[in-house]
């Protein structure tokens, strides 16, 4: 290495590490529990600062979303832990609609009957074949998601937080 290299190297501006944090799913205990993890991370990991990007899917999108807000996990946290009335503290009917259970059964019911009417009428076929032709008679999932995401915008608004990762500094 010549002198011009090492003259650049040793001048060369520091830039401090970069933060991601990646969430998955799991319900309200996986929600729960990642709340825990991140705070005890924060702490340890980024000096209280938080991280860079925020990546979630299912659950860890909710938890992701108040951390790129600026919300630190400490203290969702302790609005959990202590059981406070606080919007942050999620309510089972804040995500599923009182009639979810009459929704689920009925799309249950019709899972029963796409099975069973290719069952009769693909006698020959195998089983992986026969559940491939009944995929487009399937639900998409037990439960909608359109009394969560309404939640989480009130709750989100009301707090004077974004709900677009597109609208936040750190996303």
């Amino acid at each position: 290495m010549d002198f011009m290299d090492r003259l650049v190297r040793r001048f060369r501006p520091q830039r401090r590490p970069r933060y991601a944090l990646a969430l998955a799913g799991g319900g309200v205990i996986g929600g729960m529990y990642e709340v825990g993890v991140v705070a005890a991370m924060e702490e340890q990991l980024t000096g209280g600062r938080g991280f860079d990007i925020y990546v979630g899917c299912s659950a860890g999108s909710v938890v992701a979303a108040l951390l790129a807000n600026g919300v630190r996990a400490a203290e969702i946290y302790r609005i959990i832990d202590e059981d406070r009335e606080h919007p942050l503290n999620f309510r089972r009917g804040a995500v599923y609609a009182s009639n979810s259970f009459r929704h689920a059964a009925g799309r249950f019911g019709r899972l029963l009957w796409a099975v069973g009417k290719n069952a009769v009428t693909g006698m020959t076929s195998s089983v992986p074949d026969m559940l491939a032709r009944a995929e487009r008679d399937l639900p998409a999932g037990f439960f909608s998601l359109v009394a969560l995401e309404r939640y989480m915008r009130e709750t989100l608004a009301a707090g004077g937080l974004r709900n677009s990762f597109s609208a936040l500094d750190r996303t």
